[in-house]
């Protein structure tokens, strides 16, 4: 018999100093122990580029629900919105309720749904897993969204047939925060603090940003142009920018100059490798690069022959990369998937899939690969075409 919905009793919601309400450990959570399963509150299709659009129809869906079922309207109003959004937002992006034309808004309707839409933006979660009933949406979950986001996690979610999974990253210690992660933790410091205050509205302020380590300093890093170094450039938090191998220093401009040139390369060329040759291999860029090449050689399956050999070894570089990184499991396993079907050799294909299906089993509780990847292109449906 399959749960509907399940929530671990080893957590409890609390206050969390300086974040408000949050997820805490009620006791030891051993890691890979499944802690929350949930299906949507509400939903809406993204079914347009235009964002504002979907999260307007997803605004009426929770508001109708909230109006028909007080019992609910506590639980959504008490989650965290967002303080930094205009209440003119309401004017351009929630719906209108019928009323006459002349009519104006009553200035407490406005209010309230200037209020939910600003809790709506910041809890929303994009579903996008391949068996989602009706396709990629966003969706409010009620309980997920008291989980705190942190750049090194010690939870993790994934979404299966649009339910919501949560489980433990690591052994989690009694009294120790549970926290996710809103964005990849494969960008650099400044890139996921400039997600974070456009999509969530908050500066993050966990460890990870706090103290900028070894794995953050190369996610931003630039080759020295020394060839007879080739050690790479970092930048103190003095602002100066210092090769690790010879001790050169490099001016601002210089700096601006390079990154200017990468992304004149990238524009003109997404896939071509000459880009990489001004970055640390396990840079943001690069990984960026390892990511388009895979993604090209599933794109067209009539090219996949000749593309498979580049995918393939990108997506290796993508797996050294987020496996030195430690984080992401869910982008890891998608990517070993991708590698033992690009693969052409059967010995290494098999020894991938049993990668997967150990990530899955220590990620997910389950080893069948296949029952998170029901529309993924394998190796026997390729032979068949």
């Amino acid at each position: 018999m399959t749960l509907a919905e399940y929530f671990s009793p080893k957590y409890a919601i609390e206050d969390v100093l300086k974040k408000g309400k949050g997820c805490v450990a009620k006791e030891k959570i051993p890691a890979g122990e499944l802690l929350v399963k949930e299906t949507p509150f509400e939903r809406a299709l993204k079914d347009t580029a235009d964002k504002a659009l979907v999260m307007n129809h997803l605004l009426q869906s929770v508001h109708g629900t909230v109006m028909r079922d007080p019992a609910t309207r506590d639980e959504v109003y008490s989650l965290y919105p967002s303080k930094e959004i205009s209440d003119r937002e309401f004017d351009k992006k929630a719906p209108s309720p019928e009323k006459e034309e002349d009519d104006p808004f009553p200035d407490a309707l406005v209010e309230d749904l200037n209020h939910l839409y600003n809790i709506i933006t910041c809890n929303t979660f994009l579903v996008d897993d391949h068996d989602s009933p009706g396709g990629t949406c966003f969706a409010l979950f009620l309980k997920a969204s008291r989980f705190n986001h942190s750049c090194t996690p010690n939870c993790h979610y994934y979404f299966h047939r649009g339910d919501l999974y949560i489980r433990a990253l690591s052994d989690i210690a009694k009294g120790e925060e549970l926290t996710i992660s809103y964005c990849s933790e494969y960008r650099s410091r400044q890139d996921r603090r400039e997600h974070l205050r456009r999509i969530y509205h908050f500066t993050c302020g966990c460890p990870r940003c706090a103290e900028l380590g070894l794995f953050d300093v190369t996610l931003d890093a630039l080759r020295c142009e020394n060839k007879l170094c080739d050690y790479y450039l970092t930048t103190d938090k003095a602002g100066v920018t210092r090769c690790t191998g010879c001790g050169a220093t490099k001016s601002a401009s210089w700096v601006a100059s390079v990154r200017k040139d990468i992304e004149r390369k990238v524009s003109n060329d997404p896939l071509n490798p000459n880009v990489l040759d001004a970055l640390h291999p396990r840079s943001e860029d690069a990984f960026a690069f390892y990511a388009r090449v895979v993604a090209a050689a599933f794109k067209d399956k009539k090219q996949v022959a000749e593309r498979a050999p580049d995918g393939l070894a990108c997506g290796k570089k993508m797996v050294a990369c987020l496996q030195g990184a430690g984080v992401n499991p869910e982008e890891l396993l998608h990517t070993v998937v991708r590698c033992a079907v690009l693969s052409r050799n059967v010995a290494e294909r098999d020894a991938l899939w049993n990668k997967a299906r150990e990530l899955c089993v220590k990620y997910r509780g389950s080893p069948d690969v296949a029952l998170f990847f029901p529309l993924l292109w394998t190796p026997a449906v390729r032979a068949k075409e």
